[in-house]
Formats: C-alpha cells, structure tokens, sequence
C-alpha cells in the first residue's frame, strides 16, 4: 500500500497542471506542478529522478517557459507537448533495462518486462 501512495504522490505534480488547465490557469498549474516534481526528486530521490519523473520536468519545463514567454504555439498544444514528453520517459524507462537476449534465460522477470514494453 505505501508504494501505490508513494507513486501517486509522485504524479501529484501532473494533476497540479491538470487542475490549472481545468480552472483556465495552465501557467499557474504548470508552475506549480514543476515545483513539486522538483522538489519530489530533490527530497525523495536524492537529486536523481527516475526516467519518468524527468521528462515530466522537461515537458512541465516547456509548458511554463512556454506560457511565460507567450509562445502560441506551445500555448495551444500544451497538452501534447507534456504527453510527448512524458510518452519520451515512459518508453525510457520500460528500455532502461538494457539486458542483452542472452541474459533472459534466467530473468523471467526481466523477459516479461521486456515483452510488454515492447
């Protein structure tokens, strides 16, 4: 049960954005949603974020520069660049296992994971 908590409180930073889009304040969600992230990984990762936690500091990185600077066109695809971003981290660090064929013969944990990320 802690790890389902802990990993939800890991993404709490993505549904500050949401709610900040939602109530039509996206800079003020994405700000704030980068800052928790950041301070997740400064306080609970010890500075390292793990593959998905930093794509979703780069993709909320490009939402708030974006709204700062007034970039129309990442004001208008805000959403899409986020998910690119987060998409780029996911498939990362389902790839992050970087085992060769050979060494599946006696990882069967690591052969099944290696199927579904595929």
């Amino acid at each position: 049960m802690s790890t389902y908590l802990l990993v939800h409180a890991a993404l709490l930073g993505l549904v500050f954005y949401g709610l900040g889009a939602a109530f039509g304040m996206p800079l003020l969600g994405a700000a704030a949603g980068l800052v928790f992230t950041i301070g997740w990984v400064v306080i609970r990762s010890r500075g390292r974020p793990s593959p998905f936690l930093g794509s979703a500091i780069v993709g909320l990185g490009a939402v708030t520069l974006g709204h700062a600077l007034g970039q129309p066109v990442l004001i208008a695809k805000a959403n899409a660049v986020l998910m690119a971003a987060l998409s780029v981290g996911a498939r990362s660090a389902c790839g992050s296992a970087g085992h060769g064929p050979r060494s599946f013969q006696h990882r069967p944990m690591a052969a099944r994971r290696r199927r579904l990320c595929s």
